[in-house]
């Protein structure tokens, strides 16, 4: 038997035996409260009569699960819900009535009393309670299903942690790496003598640089402006190593820096850019960094013109598999990572993301 098959037998089951209690419950006291009826009928009969209706609820129960799933509000508006619920409780309500008078017809025929008679008086007394299981039925639906997206949203969170985690420590090995700090502080030595006002200026970015990226822990989105101005410290600090073969410019319309981005999402970009790209060129280099805005979605891009990705794409190192992933953990479906090689020369990686505004008071980059 597959999988699916047997969660449904154990569900089945799970059913019948919840609506097994009130039915064995009420009937058993039925027969313990009432032995006269029960010695005059029979007491299979007596227990019969009050355990069918809650096997009519427990053939119900189904339905109304699938009906209080389909109706949820991220299909339907709230006064829809409300209408499809009252209809199908309605119904319920009457179904519940109509297994009253059809059981008691039949175990108990009526002495004098038409079966209209029968079903108006338990309309009277048994529709408020039918109304009232139904509501029972669909709340403990909705119940579930919030627990369920409320585990999954914790879940979600805790993940989205690790990977910022993974990006932060990325980003601390990216500008620490021995490599890169070897050069940088080599520079700062050569600058002491040649120009200590510059030694200075790339010990405070560097300074700068460390203290923002270790700055908000478990953030995990800020202003696209505020991750321009991260980008641009680490920038600053590349074209030491560079001198003048770096050429950085930026072209971001004011309107997009107040968009929400992920934290420390450009920086490995850029990395790779530098080292794959630029860093293979004779020559000068340029990195152009844009962002552009349209049919609700944030487009960021980094590109440079150096020789461009090889036959068969990036190799997707630390940097960009966590880009990508942090990108699905934060968007799904709304985001994506796509690269491309420039026809006139170079590389270019593009991040499409759903905008959404941040309170960010808009600053554009200096271009260098």
């Amino acid at each position: 038997m597959t999988g699916p098959w047997r969660r449904r037998l154990r569900l089945t089951g799970i059913v019948v035996a919840a609506w097994t209690v009130p039915a064995v419950v009420s009937g058993s006291l039925a027969v313990a409260l009432f032995p006269q009826a029960a010695a005059e009928t029979s007491a299979l009969k007596l227990m019969l009569y009050y355990a069918v209706p809650w096997y009519f609820w427990a053939l119900m129960t189904p339905v109304a699960w699938w009906i209080s799933g389909a109706l949820n509000v991220g299909r339907w508006g709230l006064a829809r819900i409300i209408a499809g619920h009252l209809v199908m409780a309605v119904v319920m309500a009457l179904a519940h009535v109509g297994v009253l008078v059809a059981t008691s017809y039949v175990l108990f025929p009526p002495q004098g009393e038409s079966i209209r008679q029968m079903a108006s008086g338990f309309l009277a007394s048994r529709f408020v309670i039918g109304l009232m299981i139904y509501a029972a039925l669909a709340g403990l639906r909705y119940t579930l299903e919030y627990y369920r997206l409320y585990r999954e949203r914790a879940l979600r969170t805790s993940q989205l942690e690790a990977r910022l985690s993974q990006a932060q420590l990325h980003a601390l090995k990216m500008q620490l790496h021995p490599h890169f700090l070897f050069n940088t502080l080599h520079a700062i030595a050569v600058l002491i003598k040649e120009d200590p006002i510059a030694a200075t200026t790339t010990l405070v970015l560097l300074s700068d640089l460390l203290r923002v990226t270790l700055a908000n822990p478990g953030v995990h989105e800020v202003a696209l402006e505020e991750e321009l101005e991260t980008l641009k410290l680490y920038l600053e600090i590349e074209r030491i190593r560079f001198a003048d073969r770096l050429r950085v410019s930026f072209d971001v319309p004011p309107e997009t820096l107040q968009a929400a981005v992920p934290n420390l999402i450009l920086q490995p970009l850029a990395e790779n850019a530098l080292r794959h790209g630029i860093e293979r060129l004779g020559g000068s280099g340029r990195l152009a960094v844009a962002a552009a805005q349209g049919d609700g979605e944030l487009v960021l891009s980094v590109e440079d013109d150096g020789p461009g990705f090889p036959e068969g794409g990036p190799r997707e190192g630390i940097g960009l598999s966590n880009t990508r992933a942090r990108l699905e953990m934060l968007y799904g479906a709304g985001s994506r990572l796509a690269w491309e090689n420039l026809p006139g020369g170079g590389a270019r990686v593009t991040l499409h993301l759903p905008f959404a505004a941040t309170d960010a008071d808009p600053r554009l980059p200096e271009e260098s």
